[in-house]
């Protein structure tokens, strides 16, 4: 068991079950022995109550529910034939040969209850119908009632990790002669490798690729559009308010009386960090024919360079819903904030009048980005990040098999919004004769447009919002991408003042008399007769 394999252990439980501690593989012999106790509990479950013909429980007409689990449990054929081998095996002369056959029939009877699919049926699986079970008081008082929460963990755990060594005991047997490959195989059985067109993508690679462009991100926005001012605020989207119903022309979070008091002076913040400092001075000022001061053409150039460079890192993460990971949507808030304002000033310089593009990605001249523009910075940010290379065509295919792969149907119906809107639509007439107006699909419409008009479906919001949930959860997006970035001056100084607020007390001063305060003046003046 190397810590490679462990962590591709681990995966089967953390995921799945939000913030788990994962695979661990040092166990005390004492909480082994209870743990594979309680798996072996399993199989004689299975035989007794699912196999055996006579059954483990009695019918009694006085039930209100005259079911038992053995009609409900519904075996799968894997799991029917695995059995039929264990007797197979048991009935075997040969002690030997008898205990290896037992040995792979067992195996695949483990394997079989735990890779059935369930679906609004929940106890039609042995091992579930084995949990509730658990979940029952035997003894004592309240006896034959249910648990109360948090009393199960303990079966829990054992049944989690005993399944990831009966996992990890099928990878090793299959992969006995090559020991490199039960990674692979542990991947493969985990359900954690996509393949389309012969490519091969873990699902490991897509954080992978996120984490690495944030990085680059992250470090491309404060080292050199940023200039490294440690003093600025960061803009995070917690502390920040916005209005979807806002009916003023260009109204946005920027123009938000709620966020005067973060957004003042960061117009022109970046231009007086650039005065402030001689180095940037001597970079960016430069002396025209009249001997005025104005704005370097080549240091505009390369800043430029700099803003599209940071655009397409940030654009490498990209799928058909509207909302981003926090840690990649503060850092485009922040481009927003203070590198927008500063590329205006640029193109005034060039241009006067001149308004910046509204588009976020296009460039300083107002040419927005090519229609095959993203495929290429995700082409370019795999082969950064070392992953399988991708294009929009294939990224989509891979997005599709894993949302059906890993979502429930409830959760796919939050992707699927192609039909659903088509319905939504022939209920809002206006927002139908707008559409026909564009040059939009009716899906490309509301996907734009969301949010711009007082038409909007919230539904749509909604739903979009809970599929990137469910997305960024999956990946743990918001886990990895936390406290990648080491916090700048104020914002460690103003964490320290919330601290301090928390720990402070509020002390009632005594009352002094005169005396008092006659006394400590005659000491602080070393005057005795004041």
């Amino acid at each position: 068991m190397t810590q490679q394999r462990a962590n591709i252990l681990n995966e089967f439980y953390a995921r799945a079950s939000g913030k788990a501690d994962g695979f661990r593989y040092f166990k005390n012999a004492s909480t082994l022995v209870t743990y594979f106790t309680t798996m072996k509990q399993l199989l004689v479950y299975y035989y007794r109550v699912v196999y055996s013909e006579d059954g483990h429980f009695t019918r009694t007409k006085a039930r209100l529910d005259p079911r038992l689990p053995a009609d409900i449990i519904q075996p799968t054929t894997p799991q029917i034939q695995a059995m039929d081998e264990i007797m197979e095996a048991l009935a075997l002369e040969d002690e030997e040969e008898a205990e290896l056959a037992l040995k792979h029939a067992i195996r695949r009877l483990y394997l079989a209850l735990i890779c059935q699919i369930v679906g609004s049926v929940s106890f039609k699986s042995a091992v579930l119908s084995f949990c509730a079970m658990l979940s029952r008081k035997v003894r004592g008082k309240g006896r034959g009632l249910w648990e109360e929460p948090g009393n199960f963990n303990s079966h829990l755990s054992a049944l989690t990790c005993t399944t990831q060594l009966v996992l990890f005991d099928y990878a090793c047997f299959q992969e006995q002669d090559d020991e490199d490959q039960i990674p692979v195989f542990l991947a493969k059985i985990y359900g954690q490798t996509v393949e389309y067109r012969g490519v091969e993508l873990q699902m490991s690679q897509i954080s992978d690729l996120v984490v690495s462009e944030y990085q680059r991100a992250s470090s491309l926005l404060h080292d050199e559009l940023l200039f490294q001012a440690k003093y600025l605020i960061p803009m995070e989207s917690w502390r920040l308010k916005d209005d979807l119903d806002l009916e003023d022309f260009g109204g946005s979070w920027l123009s938000h009386p709620s966020n005067a008091e973060f957004l003042e002076g960061t117009e022109l913040a970046l231009f007086w960090r650039i005065q402030g400092n001689a180095e940037l001075r001597a970079m960016f000022l430069t002396k025209a024919e009249d001997r005025s001061m104005v704005l370097c053409p080549k240091a505009m150039e390369i800043y430029e360079a700099h803003a599209q460079e940071f655009l397409k890192r940030s654009s490498a993460y990209k799928d058909n819903i509207r909302f981003l990971p926090k840690a990649i949507g503060d850092l485009l808030l922040t481009y927003t904030t203070y590198v927008l304002p500063l590329r205006q000033l640029f193109l005034r310089q060039q241009k006067p009048g001149a308004l910046i593009s509204p588009y976020l990605w296009a460039k300083l001249d107002g040419t927005v980005w090519a229609n095959g523009t993203l495929s290429a910075c995700l082409t370019k940010a795999c082969a950064r990040a070392k992953v399988p290379r991708l294009h929009i065509s294939n990224w989509r295919q891979f997005a599709a098999s894993i949302t059906k792969e890993k979502f429930s149907a409830k959760e796919q119906a939050n992707f699927d919004l192609e039909d659903s809107i088509r319905e939504d639509i022939e209920d809002e007439l206006d927002l139908v004769a707008l559409a026909e107006l564009s040059n939009h699909t009716y899906h490309t419409f509301n996907h734009t447009y969301t949010g711009t008009t007082t038409l909007t479906m919230n539904t749509l919001l909604h739903r979009s919002y809970r599929a990137s949930d469910s997305w960024c959860t999956l990946f743990w997006f918001d886990h990895l991408l936390q406290g990648k970035r080491p916090r700048g001056a104020s914002e460690t100084l103003s964490l320290r003042m919330l601290d301090a607020s928390k720990r402070g007390q509020m002390r009632w001063k005594g009352a002094y008399s005169a005396a008092d305060l006659l006394a400590v003046a005659r000491r602080l003046y070393n005057a005795p007769d004041i």
